[in-house]
């Protein structure tokens, strides 16, 4: 019987440099194989936590290119970049 930190474990190996969907189909595999009911919850989590990562670097280069945008809206923002100051 493998103990909650042998799944911890082995689901941090298997999720190591993967995209949110490939971890997806790596759930959905794991599932039709019949692997342990913990094994599959733990990469659930594995999953939910690189979607977050994702999201949270999403909205920072969002809010960097509006605020960017905005600023080119002005006109001494662009006399600035035209000088090399921006």
């Amino acid at each position: 019987m493998m103990t909650r930190v042998n799944r911890r474990t082995q689901a941090i190996d298997m999720c190591v440099g993967k995209t949110p969907a490939e971890i997806m189909s790596i759930i959905c595999e794991s599932k039709e194989n019949g692997a342990p009911f913990g094994l599959i919850q733990q990469l659930q989590q594995m999953l939910d936590l690189s979607s977050e990562e994702s999201h949270a670097l999403e909205r920072k280069e969002t809010v960097l290119s509006a605020w960017t945008n905005y600023c080119r809206g002005s006109w001494v923002y662009r006399l600035l970049e035209r000088f090399g100051f921006r």
